[in-house]
């Protein structure tokens, strides 16, 4: 699986994979297990932990790779490299609400502190492609019934589903009501 990055800069350099992995640390001079960067290997560089970008000269373009893979392959571990996704479990039907969607959109979720993710298995009652790219169900758990939407995702899964979704409010002409994104 090929590694995507973000830089991010503060008085060394850090990468940061783009997948919510922790922090490389590249060039810290603190850090014992990794070299210090050369100097003026990037010309410039800056942003934050969720974006960020560096501009180097196309002759230290391979230099530059050879650095980070060294220091990833010594800082990563193999499950480091596993995608995973973390959810908060099953969200029983009876809590798929507009009160919940509510008392969730109220709340204040940060980077370190996401708001819950839910994976759940519904039957699936209605389905369609919105714009040739956007997937619009008709989702039933148990008694309660649910719309969902995917965007830019356009395969239809059949009958049955499993989805890993937030729980939102969609609101359309005025009139709100719970909705689960995936």
């Amino acid at each position: 699986m090929p590694l995507r990055v973000e830089l991010h800069c503060l008085d060394d350099f850090r990468m940061r994979l783009s997948e919510g992995w922790d922090y490389l640390h590249v060039g810290t001079p603190s850090s014992t297990s990794s070299p210090s960067a050369p100097p003026g290997l990037l010309i410039r560089f800056g942003g934050h932990a969720m974006a960020a970008g560096a501009t180097v000269n196309a002759e230290n373009f391979e230099k530059f790779k050879s650095l980070f893979a060294e220091v990833a392959c010594e800082l990563l571990a193999p499950a480091d490299l596993t995608r995973t996704l973390e959810t908060d479990g099953n969200l029983e039907g009876s809590y798929i609400s507009l009160a919940t969607a509510r008392l969730l959109e109220n709340e204040i979720w940060c980077q370190g502190f996401p708001a819950p993710l839910f994976m759940d298995d519904f039957d699936v009652e209605q389905q369609r492609v919105l714009k040739d790219k956007h997937l619009k169900l008709r989702l039933r758990k148990g008694d309660t019934r649910i719309d969902a939407i995917q965007f830019n995702f356009s395969t239809q899964p059949g009958n049955r589903t499993r989805l890993a979704y937030r729980l939102t409010i969609n609101e359309y002409m005025g009139v709100e009501s719970p909705s689960v994104d995936g």
